[in-house]
């Protein structure tokens, strides 16, 4: 694996874990979150769906898998 190579699979999977992040606050949860009301940041990621985001989830693995790298 080159240098190169090891700088493109960090990018790919700092973006992977974000997209896995986002996901999760995406996704519909069974209890109100505390203060819900009082986090304006929580919402801005509730607009994309969870069924573009998986899409997303999906490239970016198959873009690791394409490098040859792990996550």
């Amino acid at each position: 694996m080159t240098t190169t190579n090891n700088v493109v699979c960090a990018q790919l999977r700092s973006k992977l874990q974000n997209l896995e992040t986002r996901l999760k606050i995406a996704k519909p949860l069974d209890i109100k979150p505390l203060g819900s009301k009082d986090m304006p940041s929580a919402g801005t990621d509730r607009n994309v769906g969870a069924e573009e985001l998986e899409g997303q989830i999906s490239e970016t693995k198959a873009e690791l898998d394409k490098n040859g790298c792990t996550y």
